[in-house]
């Protein structure tokens, strides 16, 4: 199958290698209901196989009517990052190999514009998220969860107090509770940052196997996170 939005790219791009279960594309959030602009229900997915990067959809009822959106005026370069605004029939996504964010209208109309990224960190970016409230839009890197906003006015970092990161591989939000969540691929945690800047910690996980998680998803009614391991491929949960 495709790889799922969180991958793991190699430094030379013919041979790059994606970490990724099947799992990992509903962890990334990829399901919405789409605004009558972009008709029916569609998952989204990033192709990055080192010749012909895209981002394919298709209808989550079988019926057909998939294909790419339209790039026209960008290059989709090694894409490793992907979410949604269905309300404003937007998606948004990450290249790996040059660091830079994009936006297009899920209807195909207009061009992809890239998304200003002044003032935040993009070093070794991994996963995407927005938050629709402020309009923002949220990454990990090394050693940092940065943002930028949407109406192209750049960005920054955002405070994370004493979380870790760990090679961080996934991130989620969780606007009901105003936290950004993110996976450490080698540290084998779930670390979180508050969305107000008052910093951070790590996610309690006792009970729960944490293996080399790259994916993240939040049931907000259920009040639980869920992640892909790749240890062992299984999923895990916590409250």
């Amino acid at each position: 199958m495709p790889s799922s939005t969180l991958t793991h790219c190699d430094s030379a791009r013919p041979k790059r290698r994606f970490v990724a279960t099947a799992v990992l594309a509903v962890a990334a959030v990829l399901f919405s209901l789409l605004s009558p602009a972009a008709a029916d229900d569609r998952i989204y997915w990033t192709n990055a196989d080192g010749s012909f990067d895209s981002i394919g959809y298709a209808n989550l009822d079988g019926s057909g009517g998939g294909g790419e959106i339209t790039s026209t005026g960008t290059t989709i370069f090694g894409p490793a990052g992907l979410t949604m605004d269905p309300g404003n029939n937007r998606i948004y996504w990450m290249n790996s190999f040059d660091q830079t964010v994009w936006g297009a209208n899920l209807d195909g109309t207009g061009t992809p514009n890239q998304i200003s990224t002044a003032g935040a960190s993009t070093t070794g970016m991994a996963g995407l998220a927005i938050d629709t409230a402020t309009g923002r839009l949220y990454w990990a890197t090394t050693a940092a969860i940065s943002y930028a906003n949407i109406d192209g006015s750049g960005g920054g970092t955002l405070a994370t107090g004493t979380a870790i990161f760990d090679r961080p591989a996934g991130v989620a939000i969780d606007v009901a509770f105003g936290r950004i969540y993110w996976t450490n691929l080698d540290g084998d945690g779930i670390s979180y940052a508050a969305l107000d800047g008052s910093g951070g910690g790590q996610l309690a996980t006792t009970g729960a196997t944490v293996g080399a998680p790259v994916g993240l998803a939040i049931d907000t009614a259920g009040g639980r996170i869920y992640w892909g391991n790749t240890s062992d491929d299984t999923i895990g949960s916590a409250l």
